[in-house]
C-alpha cells in the first residue's frame, strides 16, 4: 500500500533576516554620513565671488564668499574640522555630520550683521538622491 503522507517542516529565518538587514541599515547610514561630509568638504573648496582681502601681516590676498555662497576658505579651519559619527545600531541608529567650530554655526544661518553662508543644509540637499539611492539598493 503505498504512502501518500507529505511530511515538512518549517524553519524561522526572521532573526537573522532582522540581523542582516540592521547591519545593512547601519552600513548604509555610515556612507550616508560620509558622502554628507564629503559634500560639505566639496562646497567648502573653491573660489568665492565676494570681496577681495587682504591676508593681515603679509601681502597675500584672498576672497570672500557672498551672502548665499558657502563660505570662503582662508585657512581651511572649517574645512578640516567637519566630522562624521554614527551612533547606535540598527534602527535606532543616528548619523551626524557637523563640526565643533564655534562659527560654523553662524556661518550657516547668518547673524544680525551678516547674512548666511549655508554650506551643511546645501550638502545634505545635494547628497539625499544619492543616499535615497543607496538605500533603496539595501532594501532590494
Amino acid at each position: 500500500m503505498p504512502n501518500n503522507e507529505v511530511r515538512f517542516s518549517l524553519e524561522n529565518f526572521l532573526p537573522e533576516i532582522q540581523d542582516q538587514l540592521s547591519e545593512a541599515l547601519g552600513q548604509g547610514l555610515l556612507k550616508g554620513t560620509i558622502l554628507v561630509r564629503n559634500e560639505v568638504l566639496r562646497l567648502l573648496s573653491g573660489q568665492r565671488s565676494g570681496k577681495l582681502y587682504k591676508v593681515p601681516g603679509t601681502r597675500r590676498t584672498y576672497r570672500a564668499s557672498q551672502p548665499g555662497e558657502p563660505p570662503a576658505s582662508r585657512l581651511g579651519h572649517l574645512r578640516s574640522s567637519y566630522v562624521y559619527r554614527v551612533l547606535g545600531t540598527g534602527h535606532q541608529a543616528q548619523g551626524f555630520v557637523g563640526s565643533e567650530v564655534e562659527y560654523a554655526h553662524y556661518l550657516e544661518y547668518g547673524t544680525y550683521k551678516m547674512a548666511p553662508r549655508p554650506h551643511l543644509i546645501p550638502a545634505m540637499r545635494n547628497s539625499k538622491p544619492k543616499i535615497e539611492k543607496l538605500f533603496k539598493r539595501i532594501i532590494r
